[in-house]
């Protein structure tokens, strides 16, 4: 009986076509008559994308990191830093006759919130999302570009050196599109508790006093987001942080802590930026003396307030006005900055 050659089987002629064209299998069937027959293995698919850790994100994520940080911070922390700024601005010239107890203490925090806790949100709003999106990608882009091109002269440049660095090119940037709506944001969260003294600066143009504190932001942001940064860098490289206790909301609590930090040490810098962007102003208080024809823009403006602070409202104690509102509004702001830098980053990978 003659015997008729065995046919090959439908799947074995499927799989010789996969092979032709470098294509997977697709069934486990397929997968079993690879093993069997020994047939040429198809092209492995792409491995996932490594991106190392300490490396920054590229320039368009740190940008949509920034915008959506600075949306989320200004709206949470806006009646914190409405109050603190309004306790800065209190009693100006006058010094105080006892140390509050805590009754009072916590009087005056709350007749800071009214009335409008939300005054000056809009120009905040506004101005916050296109400075912090120039300052993250800026300082995220020449950290980047240290950290993956160190220097023949400092080859060896530390991530705190780096940082600084970074920080030192974004800022001008930042408080150059900030500036006119942070003296106009601070006029109106305290036009309804202080009064007009002074002549507000005479003919000068309205505009050199949008600029006026210019110089006295960037005093302040400068050291502050370098203490803020830098003790953020550190904290996640201690050895109790790193897994199995790595978890979502470490970024949320090292940023509270770490801005919490930043702000209680530069209060006394900061201080003296808002009473010089209400001093351009002619902004005053009753029985006080803020405001009137001097020019008080620039560094020379912080020896000028702080003299002042130091002789009529009682010592250095005085430069520490406002820290516990500050305190409060940098917990919520630095766990939302960074705990939201980190989603985005994470959502959008480079």
């Amino acid at each position: 009986m003659a015997q008729h050659p065995t046919k090959t089987p439908t799947n074995i002629k499927f799989l010789l076509i996969l092979c032709l064209l470098n294509l997977p299998p697709t069934t486990p069937l397929d997968l079993v008559s690879f093993q069997t027959f020994h047939l040429p293995s198809p092209l492995p698919s792409p491995l996932p994308l490594n991106v190392p850790s300490h490396l920054p994100p590229l320039a368009v994520n740190s940008g949509l990191a920034g915008t959506c940080i600075s949306v989320t911070k200004t709206l949470i922390k806006h009646p914190l830093d409405t109050m603190s700024i309004r306790i800065q601005n209190r009693n100006v010239g006058v010094q105080s006759s006892s140390k509050p107890g805590l009754s009072s203490l916590l009087s005056s925090y709350s007749s800071a919130l009214t009335p409008s806790p939300f005054a000056g949100l809009l120009p905040s709003v506004l101005s916050s999302i296109p400075s912090a999106a120039v300052f993250f990608t800026i300082k995220d882009t020449v950290k980047n570009y240290l950290l993956n091109n160190p220097s023949p002269t400092y080859p060896h440049l530390g991530i705190v050196v780096i940082t600084i660095i970074s920080i030192f090119a974004a800022t001008p940037f930042y408080w150059l599109i900030r500036t006119p709506f942070e003296s106009v944001k601070t006029t109106l969260q305290t036009a309804d508790t202080l009064t007009t003294g002074g002549s507000g600066g005479g003919d000068k143009p309205e505009l050199s006093y949008l600029y006026n504190a210019f110089i006295p932001n960037m005093v302040y942001a400068f050291p502050a987001d370098v203490f803020k940064f830098c003790i953020y860098e550190y904290l996640t490289q201690l050895p109790t942080l790193s897994p199995p206790f790595d978890t979502i909301m470490n970024p949320a609590c090292l940023g509270a802590a770490s801005t919490m930090i930043s702000q209680g040490i530069t209060t006394p810098l900061d201080l003296a930026r808002n009473r010089i962007m209400c001093y351009g102003y002619g902004k005053g208080e009753e029985g006080g003396e803020a405001g009137g024809d001097v020019d008080v823009g620039g560094v020379s403006g912080y020896f000028k307030v702080y003299g002042d602070i130091m002789e009529k409202e009682g010592g250095t104690k005085a430069l520490m006005k406002g820290v516990g509102p500050r305190i409060a509004k940098a917990s919520v702001s630095g766990a939302v900055q960074f705990f939201v830098y980190d989603l985005v980053l994470k959502m959008f990978p480079n």
